[in-house]
């Protein structure tokens, strides 16, 4: 819509021309720094916007200053930052350029260098060149810095090395020694020394089997830590073990072996030995193993079985509870037996929880109200009765998550167990209700009504709230608003009146333009004279009318330009001190400012 016509001439422009561009391909390195190139020349000044086509540009790691802004500094390169990059000038797309990165990488350690190792003769090692890089790196070997050539004793399959049948000599003659490892492509590379250490030493054990108890009818565990070089074999040996249920483990890393017993009886009561060996020596020691009570969990005196899978007892037969509910809340009862005896305790257990939901007896509907009555029982066992209900309602079936909470919550009463609460309704909706019960948990689920109540339209009764009238360049007028929430449109049809004039023209009429999307913001008017002040008023409308109270009138000016002429006449009017002194100048014509006076520079 042209309202007023700008009878200034317009800013001069200077037509875009490229200067620099970056190269369509641009190679980075992962742990530097990229910068890409998007500048041109002209007036105004062309700003790009930078962009990661199917990404996400981490600002964080950006150096947005570079450049009058016309580069893209990405610091700390890293694979992710691979991809297509685009400059992009909103004013003038067809400048844009989409400019490719592709990441290469020196050569870096995945998990580290390959750490040293202890072994012994006859034995296998590896070691592992877990070296990363763009292009792969190649690897390579060397033993006291001579370069390994794979042979029966030496294998290299592309990043590990495999020493077999390993033997100990002196001055190097032997597989203990230094070993180095390199990982190198085109950007460098990355170099490791590790030792092999072989090692002799007889079995011992560090940590015997020990005395252990454990309950009828569950499981026993036994460990035995032991050390040497080679590794030592393990042996476990009992006179129960012969028709018993069990098994046990060779050493782990840590130099661990196991023995678990199944099912354990008053008959698996006896001594257990750890027997270790190796070509150097052998080592072993004895433990036991005291069988005692059976200990059982009764739930309301149920034996707790598998139906309950977030109720378990450890392993010192301690009831856990995960993650409680309401459910949850009965007597628990600990059993201990022996074959010759039992006893037993009981504990009560209250699990304070969210309420269960209400159900709904009725909605009543009239004209401009609806009554909703529902119905509440609370569990046999509560530890968090009920304190009040709250009715939510929804009336636009286009949002069916839209819920709105009615500020008057219901208060409880030990004497009835349903309740009736008036919910007033706005025009032009089509209303759901439903409703939750609270406690000092918290909200219990929500139970939906399965009456609805529809209301007819009528004239909107508020319009738009912060209305600002101002210009974004030196040739438009633009005003804004809040717009109007679905709730309040009270009708199909819902849009925006905006009118406006000049405010400094007593003979200026009000024109009107019509915003026919009720969830717009603003209207930009275009080609406006430079900062003139204006009235408007924007008001609420539906296909019955405008609202029935009157918009308030709001001023502001269109854009600001630029100043047409410079102060003249400039002029010393006296020397005050050696660094001091005192000028002057004619003022230039208001008329020619175009916009706000900020004073002279």
């Amino acid at each position: 819509m042209n309202i007023l016509k700008n009878k200034r001439k317009s800013i001069r422009h200077v037509a875009p021309t490229e200067q620099y561009i970056s190269p369509s391909v641009t190679i980075a390195l992962r742990g530097r720094s990229f910068k890409l190139f998007c500048i041109y020349a002209g007036y105004p000044d062309l700003m790009p916007e930078w962009r990661k086509v199917n990404g996400v540009i981490d600002p964080r790691r950006v150096n947005w200053g570079t450049d009058f802004k016309k580069s893209l500094l990405i610091q700390d390169v890293d694979f992710h930052d691979e991809g297509d990059y685009e400059c992009f000038f909103p004013s003038m797309p067809e400048l844009s350029r989409r400019l490719k990165v592709n990441v290469h990488a020196a050569p870096y350690w995945v998990e580290g260098p390959p750490p040293s190792q202890n072994s012994s003769e006859g034995e296998s090692v590896e070691f592992r060149c877990n070296a990363r890089g763009k292009p792969t790196p190649n690897i390579t070997f060397y033993k006291n810095g001579h370069k390994i050539v794979p042979d029966d004793h030496y294998s290299i399959d592309g990043e590990v090395l495999t020493i077999q049948n390993l033997r100990k000599a002196p001055d190097g003659a032997g597989d203990n020694a230094v070993y180095q490892c390199k990982a190198e492509n085109a950007y460098g590379y990355v170099w490791a020394n590790f030792y092999l250490n072989i090692l002799s030493f007889p079995a011992v054990i560090l940590e015997g089997p020990g005395n252990r108890e454990a309950v009828v009818g569950q499981r026993s565990v036994h460990k035995c830590r032991v050390f040497g070089s080679p590794k030592p074999k393990i042996e476990w040996r009992s006179p129960v073990l012969t028709g018993a249920l069990y098994r046990y483990t060779p050493l782990n890393a840590e130099g661990i072996s196991e023995l678990v017993l199944y099912e354990v009886d008053k008959k698996h009561e006896a001594s257990f030995e750890c027997h270790a060996s190796n070509k150097y020596g052998e080592a072993s020691e004895i433990g036991s193993l005291v069988v005692r009570v059976k200990y059982t969990w009764l739930i309301d005196g149920i034996p707790l079985g598998n139906l309950q899978p977030h109720i378990k007892v450890d392993e010192n037969y301690t009831l856990i509870i995960e993650n409680p509910k309401a459910s949850d809340s009965a007597d628990y009862t600990c059993v201990a037996e022996t074959k010759l005896d039992k006893a037993e305790r009981v504990a009560t257990i209250l699990v304070k929880d969210v309420p269960l939901p209400p159900f709904f007896v009725g909605v009543t509907c009239s004209e401009r109200n609806a009554a909703v009555r529902f119905q509440h029982r609370d569990r046999p066992r509560t530890a968090a009765p009920v304190e009040s209900f709250w009715v939510q309602y929804n009336s636009n079936d286009a949002e069916p998550d839209a819920w709105h909470i009615y500020p008057v919550p219901v208060t409880t009463r030990a004497d009835k167990d349903w309740w009736t609460i008036t919910v007033p309704l706005h025009p032009w909706g089509n209303f759901s209700f439903r409703a939750v019960a609270r406690n000092e948990v918290g909200d219990s689920a929500p139970s939906l009504a399965s009456t609805q109540c529809t209301t007819a339209a009528a004239l909107p009764e508020l319009n738009p709230a912060n209305v600002v009238v101002r210009g974004t360049s030196p040739d438009n007028l633009v005003v804004s608003w809040d717009p109007v929430e679905r709730v309040d449109w009270n009708g199909p049809d819902f849009h925006y009146v905006v009118e406006m004039k000049r405010a400094d023209d007593d003979d200026s009429r009000w024109e009107t333009a019509i915003v026919t999307d009720p969830n717009e913001s603003q209207l930009v008017v275009p080609d406006q004279p430079t900062y003139e002040p204006y009235d408007v008023r924007v008001q609420s409308a539906n296909s019955l009318g405008k609202a029935t109270v009157s918009p308030a009138t709001v001023r502001g000016y269109s854009g600001e330009g630029y100043p047409d002429e410079a102060p003249k006449n400039f002029r010393l009017v006296n020397v005050v001190a050696p660094t001091v002194a005192t000028f002057a100048w004619d003022p230039v014509d208001p008329a020619s400012l175009h916009g706000n006076f900020k004073g002279y520079k």
